[in-house]
């Protein structure tokens, strides 16, 4: 009686993460007590009736259903089968547990710098300094990157190994307890483990879609994308309402660079569940959607994903970037510039972002804001080219060309075979009288770009 009282103001006082700790602890207190799978399912399905009934917890309401479908059940078994059903039910517990990884490095895609044009302006960007959605990492509340949050999980990950070890010992034959350890074993990473987990549920239950959908994970996790792709259509052809599959689908052709395919797929997902089946802030699979667009040029339906994303979470990072990349690209620069304000409103120390608000700001002609933007994206990382080849030609565009000249060394000291930023400080040399020097720089356009070379040579003539 005890409990149930200090759980109800427990879980009002602290909410769902005081939930899931008060849970685990109670579990572990018993755990050291009785080794009676019967006793323990009781209890941690008891306290997750408490859960779903006085916290307003999603998690507890689910479990707790769950609990009283399979409680009665339960007692009506034999000690190895309730072994089992507990295993399977502290894998759900962790299945649905948020877990401990922060989202992933923004990557930005140097292939697509902007063309420094004979008069050093921008001509074409693609900001696509996007998410990586590799893993597909989950974001949790700041308090769970605790090392007291990190060890609980890692004790929990490692008691639903254990349970799922035990489940496939005692019900060999099951193909359901053979998915339930794949999974543990993909929660610690042990990709291989997990393969041959779900291939022998495979073998002994063919259309067993969980399994097929799991075996397509670690295929994704060991960058085999077409096999990913091979066998998430498998898991759809058996369970095609399967919104998550169709989700990591659309990621594997993503990963493919068959982006008219991977837009198809996320369409799928999120008509079976709008708000997205990855994660549980929902937007995600609106974000990627996004992402494919881009690939395609199709810039206003990117900005729609993009906006629907942010519908379903105003922070999401990745959104935010895929917003602002995308209204660059159909011209609608000041809006560009506010979505980019955004991103470095939820990650100020993101250099990369700040070299997009710079070129947005070039775009504008507010150059001196560009300035001050690329400076602090270069005072976070020196050594990220883009901010000084940037830098080098918002300076041009002021006129302060000797500025121009020392930023456009340092970007050629970091990208020697880049032609545009060659260019670029040529005309920085042109510009503060050094033709000279301006030559020699000409010299090296023609080594990666002969056709730019001849029209620089052209400018400084007429100069």
């Amino acid at each position: 009686m005890v409990w149930v009282f200090f759980s109800f103001f427990w879980l009002l006082y602290q909410g769902l993460w005081g939930q899931y700790f008060l849970w685990l602890m109670v579990m572990l207190v018993l755990a050291g007590r009785t080794h009676d799978p019967k006793i323990l399912l009781g209890a941690a399905l008891g306290i997750m009736c408490v859960i779903g009934l006085f916290g307003n917890a999603m998690l507890g309401r689910k479990l707790a259903r769950k609990g009283y479908r399979v409680l009665d059940m339960v007692y009506a078994r034999s000690k190895e089968e309730a072994a089992a059903m507990a295993a399977s039910t502290l894998l759900d517990f962790v299945d649905n547990t948020e877990s401990p990884r922060e989202e992933p490095p923004i990557d930005v895609d140097s292939t697509h710098l902007p063309n420094i044009g004979p008069y050093v302006t921008s001509q074409e960007v693609i900001g696509q300094a996007r998410v990586d959605e590799t893993g597909l990492a989950e974001r949790i509340p700041e308090q769970s990157h605790t090392p007291s949050f990190l060890s609980e999980w890692e004790k929990l990950v490692e008691r639903a190994l254990e349970a799922g070890k035990e489940a496939v010992q005692l019900k060999p034959d099951d193909a359901g307890a053979w998915v339930e350890l794949g999974g543990a074993y993909s929660r610690r990473r042990q990709f291989q483990e997990a393969e041959n987990a779900y291939k022998e549920a495979l073998r002994l239950k063919p259309d067993h879609a969980d399994a097929r959908a799991g075996l397509a994970s670690v295929y994704y996790n060991f960058g085999l994308y077409q096999e990913a792709a091979n066998a998430y259509k498998e898991a759809l052809r058996v369970k095609p309402h399967d919104a998550e599959a169709w989700a990591y689908l659309g990621l594997s052709y993503k990963r493919l660079g068959r982006y008219q395919e991977a837009v198809n797929a996320y369409k799928e997902s999120l008509r079976f569940k709008p708000e997205g089946a990855i994660l549980p802030q929902g937007g995600y699979e609106w974000k990627f959607l996004g992402d494919a667009y881009l690939e395609l040029g199709q810039y206003d339906e990117a900005i729609k994903a993009a906006k629907e994303a942010l519908r379903w979470d105003r922070e999401f990072l990745g959104a935010w970037v895929l917003l602002a990349s995308a209204y660059f690209f159909v011209g609608r620069r000041k809006e560009a510039v506010n979505a980019y304000k955004e991103v470095l409103r939820l990650k100020p120390d993101y250099a990369i972002a700040w070299v997009g608000l710079g070129v947005a700001y070039s775009e504008l002609g507010r150059y001196k804001e560009a300035v001050a933007a690329c400076k602090e994206a270069l005072r976070l990382n020196p050594n990220i080219f883009e901010g000084w080849s940037f830098l080098g030609s918002a300076y041009s565009n002021l006129g302060h060309y000797e500025e121009a000249v020392s930023a456009f060394k340092e970007a050629v000291r970091l990208k020697p075979d880049n032609a545009n930023t060659w260019a670029g400080l040529a005309i920085a040399y042109l510009g503060a009288g050094n033709s000279i020097e301006a030559l020699k720089a000409i010299r090296e356009v023609r080594r990666y770009d002969p056709d730019r070379a001849e029209q620089l040579l052209n400018l400084t003539v007429r100069q």
